[in-house]
């Protein structure tokens, strides 16, 4: 699949840029509490790194109704997918 990548860029970035408002790092959990608390000790450092490497700030959430990123958030992902 890496060889088609070249030849649909734009296409595979907007591919990409879906799963911003779906990505499992964005999404927690009260319960059980463990899991919380492993969700936090691993996703967490994800989130930071993001927001400091990139300046692209991710909102989570701990509701099923999802959370729709910032518009900046996801220009600055777009620009960043086209610099690679």
């Amino acid at each position: 699949a890496l060889d088609i990548v070249p030849l649909n860029r734009e296409s595979s970035i907007q591919s990409l840029l879906r799963y911003i408002d779906t990505d499992t790092v964005c999404y927690r959990t009260t319960y059980p509490v463990s899991l919380a608390e492993e969700q936090e000790r691993l996703w967490d450092p994800v989130i930071k790194h993001v927001h400091e490497k990139y300046q692209i700030s991710l909102q989570t959430t701990k509701e099923l109704t999802g959370v729709a990123q910032a518009p900046e958030a996801k220009t600055k992902l777009n620009k960043l997918l086209k610099e690679l």
